[in-house]
């Protein structure tokens, strides 16, 4: 077990017992303090993620982010990871800094409060040359950026959302770090959130519930790599149908699926890679259903944004990719719009938008999206052409 766990334990230890003593203040420079929902009973999130760029912001993914925020003027921007990019050798401390303080102007600039977690190329770069601790500095150097003083460690931490007159806290946003890839422990894949931060998680939603009369606040997570049960929503397809457009190839389980629409209608966005989520499941999600979470919404897969509601009641979405130093799907990056409406908390209404009608600029392809892993599920497509077109002649 590596060092980091053994510690998680104590932490856990140190979250139970110091929970009940949490204070729940949130800092914004343009908020008093507080965020609040608008006068209109309004709110909106807006979430970017897998920017991945080094320490110079892709002018594509800036303009995006900038024109974006211009146009759908969000109370709060969320930062689900991989912010840092994927292939950065020797990188420096310092060009790390660059990176965040580039990003996080935009924010500053604009005026509008953010929040931050980190992806698993995050976790690659820090284990490069520098800490969590410290990129969580950068990043709360900003005015802009809010934080409270509930967090369980630097990038897993609750924001509050307050009713429109700032009287009591009638909405949470989660932010989550789901750490890196299993290692050393002989599992292959994902770790996803610790058991420390999911304790803390229900802790804290126990804490809000506590000071709200006893009545569960409903929340959304925010965070990079998804729930195992956002498979969940999709069904595993026959043989006859692996070369049908809406099926995709997953590498870990040698299966194919496609969403399964017929069963959850309210599912919509694309499913254009096999969702590569934690290995196995954290526990999580069933601490998302225990504590009466509205929403969850992940990165880290660039060309999947679907999203619907699993049996259990919790809505799972994706973002796709936002920036341009990744692969994604030419002009179709996206930026997820989340509204929220003080009269009806549990209502989930969300959208994507697109860099091509923000920037109105169209393309099918951007040269980084020849890295895409969907091109596995085009090669095992050609692969398998003969036996799918014969299991479907004879109906197999």
């Amino acid at each position: 077990m590596r060092f980091r766990k053994f510690i998680s334990v104590l932490l856990c230890v140190a979250i139970c017992l110091s929970v009940s003593a949490i204070s729940f203040t949130t800092f914004a420079a343009d908020t008093n303090g507080k965020l609040t929902f608008n006068a209109d009973g309004s709110f909106r999130i807006m979430m970017i993620n897998d920017t991945q760029d080094d320490d110079h912001l892709n002018k594509r993914t800036k303009d995006f982010v900038t024109k974006a925020i211009e146009n759908e003027k969000p109370n709060l921007i969320v930062v689900a990871g991989d912010i840092l990019s994927d292939i950065w050798p020797f990188c420096k401390e310092s060009e790390l800094d660059a990176n965040f303080i580039e990003l996080f102007s935009i924010f500053e600039e604009a005026k509008v409060p953010f929040a931050i977690t980190m992806g698993n190329h995050d976790h690659d770069r820090v284990d490069d040359c520098s800490t969590v601790e410290h990129l969580m500095e950068v990043a709360t150097s900003f005015s802009m950026h809010v934080s409270t003083a509930d967090g369980c460690d630097p990038a897993t931490y609750s924001v509050p959302i307050y009713s429109h007159d700032g009287s009591q806290v009638e909405y949470v946003v989660y932010m989550v770090d789901s750490n890196n890839r299993h290692k050393g422990d002989g599992i292959s894949g994902y770790e996803g959130p610790y058991q420390y931060q999911i304790d803390w998680l229900r802790a804290t939603a126990a804490q809000y519930k506590e000071n709200n009369n006893g009545v569960d606040v409903p929340s959304t997570i925010i965070q990079h790599i998804p729930v195992l049960e956002i498979y969940n929503l999709m069904v595993e397809v026959p043989l006859s149908e692996y070369i049908d457009k809406d099926a995709v190839y997953d590498s870990n389980s040698k299966k194919w699926y496609k969403l399964n629409k017929a069963e959850y209608p309210d599912i919509t966005g694309v499913l254009g890679e096999a969702p590569c989520s934690e290995a196995v499941s954290s526990g999580e999600y069933q601490a998302m259903v225990d504590i009466k979470t509205v929403s969850a919404f992940f990165a880290h897969d660039h060309v999947n944004s679907f999203g619907g509601t699993t049996d259990e009641g919790v809505y799972l979405g994706y973002n796709s990719g936002t920036g341009f130093n990744a692969y994604g799907k030419g002009d179709k990056r996206t930026i997820r719009l989340i509204d929220l409406d003080e009269n009806d908390l549990r209502k989930v209404d969300t959208h994507l938008i697109y860099y091509s009608d923000v920037c109105d600029k169209h393309f099918n392809y951007y040269y980084t999206d020849i890295l895409s892993t969907a091109l596995l599920t085009y090669l095992m497509k050609a692969i398998f052409l003969i036996p799918s077109l014969f299991a479907k002649a004879f109906n197999k």
